[in-house]
C-alpha cells in the first residue's frame, strides 16, 4: 500500500469518527434539550422523539418512536396537520401551526408547532418538529371568548329556551357537556322552574333537581361531587335516589346582588370525571349568566312598567274622553236653553236674574273650555291627532288674531298686551290649528297669572337661524322647586281647593305636546314675582 492510499483511507476513517462523534453530539442535543422536538419523515412517521416530546403525550421514546404523527392528533386538527405537512415537504422551509393533540390517558390538549424542513446525510427530507404546550393560553382566550358570546346575549334573545340554548351550547366549547339543567327560583309562584333542561338518559329529572338545588342552596356555594359523595347524600336523604345514579354532579349556583336566584347543574353518567378545573370554569360562566340575566329581568321590568303606564295613559284618556263627551251633550243643552230663556226674558230681567244668567254663561265657557282641554290631550296622547300642515305667516296669521281675541281680558285687568313685529314676515309651515292653540295657551297663561305691567309677544329669527316667539310677562313667575313640573299634565304650583286661579292643570302639558307636533321645543326662563318668558323656538 503506498502512501497516498494510506492517507486516502486514514482520512476517511477520521471523517467517520467524527460523523460518529457529531451523530453522538447531536443525539445528546436533541434528547437534553429544553424543547420539545421529534423528527418525522415524509411519510408522516415518527421517526425520532426526544425525551420531553414522549412526556408531553404521556409515552416512552420506543412507544412513540415508529408511530404515524397523526395518530397524537384529534380528528378535527387531522385535515390542517397534513396540508401544514404536504407543504414542509413541497418547499415550505420552516412553518408554525396549532393543533388540538391527544395525550395517552384520552385528553385533549393544544400544541404550537414550529416545523423546519431538512435533509439527511443521504439527502432525504425530514421534517423537524418543536412543540410547546399552549393549552393554558388557548382555554383562556376560548373562556374570554364563551363569556362574551353570552354577554352578547343580552340584545339578542329573551329569557326563554333559545336563550339557555344557546348558553348550553356556549359552555360546550369548553368542555363535554350532555346534562345541562337550568333551575330558577319564582318568587311570586313560590317553586322552582326549570327553564331549560338536556338529559341524556330520558328520565323525568325535575324531582332530582329540585334536592340537588335544594343542596346547592344549603352549602351556598359551587359543589363539585363525585359518584362516593353522592351515593353517601343519597343515604342521608340530602339527595333523592336516581333511576340511573349519575357518577360526578357539579352545580353552581346563579347570584345577583349576593341572593341565590337559581343554579346551573351538569352531570356526567358514562364515568368522564368533571374535575375542580370544571367547576371553577363553569363558576366564571355561572356569573356570566347572573350578570346577563339581572340585565334582562331589568330590562324587561322596564317594558313592562312602560307597558303598563302607556296602558294605564290610554285607560285615563278614554275614560277623560268618554266623560267629556257625557259632560258636553247635557252642557250643551244647558247652555241652549240658558241663552234661549234670556233672550225671550230681554227687557224683563231684574239685576239679580241678569246676573245668574252671567254666572252660567260664564261657568259654562270655563266648562266647555275644560273639555276641550281634555278631550284635546287625550286625542295626542292616543295618538289620533292628524296633523294638517300649511304655510301661514306668523304674525299676521296666528299671533296677532290670538292677541285681538284677549285683549279685552288684559285691558280689563289694566295689563298691556303687545305684539312687537319683526321687520320682516316670517312664513312658518306648520299645523295652524294646533299653533293656534298653543300660542292661546301660552298668551291667555300670561294673562291668567299677571295682576299688573305688560305682556310682550315677539317673534324673530334667532341667531341660530331658527323661527323663535317669545311670551314675555311680569306675572307672578314659577318657583325653582316647581319647575321641573310645569309641563306634568293635571299639576298646577298651587294645590286644593284654596288655590288662587282656576284650571286642571292641563294647559302647558298640550302646549308642550303641539310643539312637539310642529318640531318645535319649549323654553322657560322664570323667576317668582318678577316674571317669566316663554319660549317657542321651531327647528328648522
Amino acid at each position: 500500500m503506498n502512501k497516498k492510499k494510506e492517507q486516502y483511507i486514514s482520512e476517511i476513517d477520521l471523517e467517520e469518527s467524527n460523523k460518529g462523534k457529531y451523530l453522538e453530539l447531536f443525539k445528546s442535543l436533541f434528547n437534553d434539550a429544553e424543547s420539545a422536538i421529534c423528527i418525522v419523515n415524509f411519510d408522516g412517521k415518527i421517526l425520532e422523539a426526544n425525551n420531553l416530546f414522549s412526556k408531553m403525550f404521556g409515552y416512552t421514546q420506543d412507544e412513540i418512536t415508529g408511530q404515524e404523527y397523526s395518530f397524537l392528533l384529534s380528528e378535527d386538527s387531522q385535515l390542517i396537520s397534513f396540508q401544514n405537512h404536504t407543504k414542509i415537504f413541497n418547499g415550505t422551509n420552516i412553518l408554525k401551526a396549532e393543533e388540538k393533540v391527544k395525550h395517552k390517558n384520552g385528553t385533549y390538549f393544544y400544541i404550537q408547532t414550529t416545523n423546519l424542513r431538512v435533509n439527511d446525510e443521504d439527502g432525504n427530507k425530514l421534517r423537524i418538529t418543536t412543540a410547546i404546550n399552549v393549552t393554558g393560553r388557548l382555554k383562556n382566550e376560548l373562556l374570554q371568548s364563551v363569556l362574551l358570546q353570552i354577554a352578547n346575549l343580552v340584545s339578542k334573545a329573551a329569557l326563554n329556551k333559545g336563550f339557555y340554548n344557546s348558553i348550553y351550547k356556549a359552555a360546550t366549547q369548553l368542555m363535554p357537556i350532555n346534562n345541562f339543567a337550568v333551575c330558577l327560583c319564582n318568587p311570586k309562584a313560590n317553586k322552582l322552574e326549570f327553564p331549560f333542561i338536556l338529559n341524556e338518559v330520558n328520565v323525568d329529572e325535575k324531582p332530582n333537581l329540585e334536592a340537588e338545588y335544594g343542596y346547592i342552596k344549603k352549602n351556598d356555594n359551587a359543589v363539585l361531587l363525585d359518584e362516593q359523595s353522592i351515593e353517601y347524600l343519597i343515604e342521608n336523604s340530602e339527595l333523592l335516589n336516581y333511576n340511573i345514579t349519575p357518577k360526578t354532579i357539579i352545580g353552581i349556583p346563579l347570584i345577583i346582588q349576593n341572593k341565590i336566584i337559581g343554579a346551573i347543574i351538569i352531570k356526567d353518567y358514562l364515568g368522564k370525571q368533571y374535575t375542580k378545573e370544571h367547576k371553577e370554569v363553569l363558576e366564571l360562566v355561572a356569573h356570566q349568566i347572573s350578570r346577563v340575566i339581572e340585565r334582562k329581568k331589568y330590562e324587561d321590568d322596564l317594558l313592562l312598567a312602560k307597558q303598563e303606564a302607556e296602558e294605564a295613559v290610554r285607560l285615563k284618556s278614554d275614560f277623560l274622553a268618554q266623560i267629556s263627551h257625557e259632560i258636553r251633550t247635557p252642557l250643551n243643552s244647558i247652555l241652549s236653553f240658558s241663552s234661549l230663556i234670556k233672550n225671550e226674558l230681554a227687557g224683563k230681567l231684574d239685576e239679580e236674574i241678569a246676573e245668574s244668567f252671567e254666572y252660567i254663561e260664564r261657568g259654562g265657557s270655563r266648562l266647555t273650555r275644560t273639555i276641550d282641554l281634555i278631550l284635546n290631550v287625550s286625542k295626542i296622547q292616543n295618538q289620533k291627532y292628524k296633523i294638517e300642515l300649511s304655510e301661514v305667516n306668523l304674525e299676521d296669521d296666528v299671533l296677532w288674531k290670538i292677541i285681538k281675541e284677549l285683549n279685552s281680558r288684559a285691558y280689563e285687568k289694566g295689563i298691556k298686551l303687545e305684539l312687537k313685529n319683526g321687520s320682516s314676515p316670517i312664513r312658518l309651515v306648520c299645523d295652524q290649528y294646533s299653533i293656534n292653540q298653543m300660542f292661546t295657551n301660552l298668551i291667555d297663561n300670561a294673562i291668567k297669572y299677571t295682576k299688573t305691567g305688560t305682556i310682550s309677544v315677539e317673534s324673530f329669527v334667532n341667531n341660530y337661524g331658527n323661527i323663535q316667539v317669545d311670551i314675555v310677562d311680569t306675572g307672578i313667575g314659577i318657583s325653582t322647586e316647581y319647575m321641573h313640573k310645569i309641563f306634568e299634565p293635571f299639576t298646577q304650583e298651587e294645590q286644593g281647593y284654596t288655590r288662587s286661579y282656576e284650571g286642571i292643570g292641563l294647559g302647558l302639558s298640550l302646549v308642550k305636546s303641539y310643539a312637539e307636533l310642529n318640531n318645535a321645543v319649549l323654553k322657560v326662563k322664570s323667576e317668582k314675582n318678577v316674571g317669566s318668558v316663554f319660549s317657542v323656538i321651531f327647528n328648522s
